[in-house]
């Protein structure tokens, strides 16, 4: 009897996970280091994006609606060897925005590294946490002549507190990090720079009486002459209580294929989930060979327990149906705010049939007298 288990990072990589590894709905922290251990379903802690990018799916951005009118922009973000990036064509302006609202806190980063004929531009690259014309948060990069900043504001009922700060020419090497932060009616801007970490994250401007409505998160690039620039992105979403659209309700990871002949699974199979509850929770286990379904499970996991699943607690099919080469594929469901993880899941397989059981037939060998004669040959 054979054992097959998965229960390890390397083996939940080794699998397939649904959609996207980056704008993540199943993630081991292999991957993402917004993950945690094991493999578990997107929450409202966003994503880590690697720097150049490793696909390029980011179904969590859509073009701005807000500023749909501000001159040309792209449909989409972007991807090359490079990473992601954001260019502007003349003297257009490119704005992304998340596919929904923040609410709440929030922690939301973007870093930048501004490429392409810098020393021809008057550009700009940002970000924006916009409620209306009145009340908004941005900070961006610029250049202007020879000089190099960042500048920051956070408006609040149309009242404006600013903050920049200068950066070394070579800092496009480097890259920055531009932050929105958001704690109750606290908003500030900071900026993060990789020449100088020591520094860490230094605040920029700054209120203490912004509203606390939802807005749109947004990405902007642009230039004010006609140029060709890009800004390459490496970026994480922000945190804590909301980024809404930023994160799936559902998600579902493959194994990769369990090489099996002459054998065939055998009953039961042992499912352990951490922290699963009535929104966070598995929702569906399948096993096939090739593309046939041939079995399944679809009681909610919602405990944290070691699960035991027989012949008898299955939707469809039996474990003696999976006899040949297969894959066990388990569905998630969540709300954003969990974050449990999966375990392991654990199944034997035997050989086909049983050993012959009881006492071997009895009787005297055939008696009988040799038949004499020459043997032949040389």
């Amino acid at each position: 009897m054979g054992t097959h288990k998965f229960d390890t990072n390397a083996e939940f990589d080794a699998g397939t996970k649904s959609v996207s590894d980056e704008a993540w709905e199943m993630e081991t922290l292999t991957d993402n280091p917004s993950a945690r251990s094991y493999i578990s379903i997107a929450n409202k802690k966003g994503s880590y994006f690697t720097c150049p990018s490793t696909d390029g799916l980011n179904w969590k951005w859509t073009t701005s609606a807000i500023h749909a009118d501000a001159g040309t922009y792209e449909t989409d973000i972007a991807t090359t060897t490079s990473g992601y990036y954001m260019k502007t064509t003349g003297t257009s302006r490119v704005y992304r925005m998340l596919d929904d609202t923040a609410a709440g806190n929030f922690d939301y980063q973007v870093r930048m590294y501004p490429t392409g004929n810098l020393d021809a531009i008057i550009g700009y690259s940002g970000l924006y946490f916009m409620i209306d014309a009145n009340e908004f948060a941005q900070i961006y990069f610029q250049k202007v002549g020879a000089s190099y900043s960042v500048q920051s504001s956070v408006y609040t009922n149309g009242v404006s507190t600013f903050a920049s700060v200068s950066l070394d020419s070579d800092e496009m090497d480097y890259g920055f990090y531009l932050r929105i932060k958001r704690v109750t009616n606290t908003c500030h801007c900071d900026i993060y720079r990789f020449k100088y970490p020591q520094l860490g994250y230094v605040k920029l401007a700054e209120r203490v009486d912004f509203l606390t409505d939802a807005g749109n998160l947004e990405m902007y690039n642009g230039s004010a002459i006609a140029n060709d620039w890009a800004v390459n992105i490496d970026f994480m979403y922000g945190t804590k209580t909301a980024i809404n659209g930023t994160y799936r309700t559902s998600g579902n990871w493959q194994s990769k294929v369990q090489k099996m002949r002459g054998r065939r699974l055998v009953e039961p199979c042992t499912v352990l989930p951490l922290g699963p509850d009535a929104n966070n929770y598995i929702d569906k286990i399948e096993w096939y060979c090739g593309a046939d379904l041939k079995a399944s499970y679809t009681d909610n996991l919602t405990t944290t327990a070691v699960h035991t699943i027989n012949n008898a607690d299955l939707a469809t099919g039996s474990f003696e149906a999976v006899d040949e080469d297969w894959t066990v594929k388990i569905y998630w469901v969540g709300e954003g705010d969990g974050d449990f993880l999966f375990l392991y899941i654990s199944v034997d397989d035997e050989l086909y049939g049983q050993p012959l059981s009881g006492t071997p037939t009895a009787g005297t060998p055939t008696a009988g007298t040799p038949t004499a004669g020459t043997p032949t040959g040389i």
